[in-house]
């Protein structure tokens, strides 16, 4: 599916159940995907793949909301 590079990627929590090797063989294949100006639409409860993102959105009572994309932690989970 990613031969050909396509202009889109929508993953739904790429790293889910995935050792820690892993997890960093992924998020380096995206950065590398982003690099080449692909676009990610990705859902996560990972915060490491949080540094991915240019832009970031919660969802919150069934409403998706931009939220200030530098939030971890407690601030972040404060929007929810």
């Amino acid at each position: 599916a990613l031969s050909g590079l396509p202009p889109v990627l929508i993953l739904d929590e790429p790293s889910a159940a995935l050792d820690l090797v892993c997890k960093e063989d992924i998020k380096r294949y995206l950065q590398i995907y982003l690099r080449r100006k692909g676009t990610i639409v990705i859902t996560t409860h990972e915060e490491s793949e949080l540094s991915l993102c240019d832009s970031l959105y919660v969802m919150k009572d069934g409403r998706l909301s931009q939220v200030d994309k530098s939030l971890r932690g407690s601030a972040l989970t404060a929007a929810f």
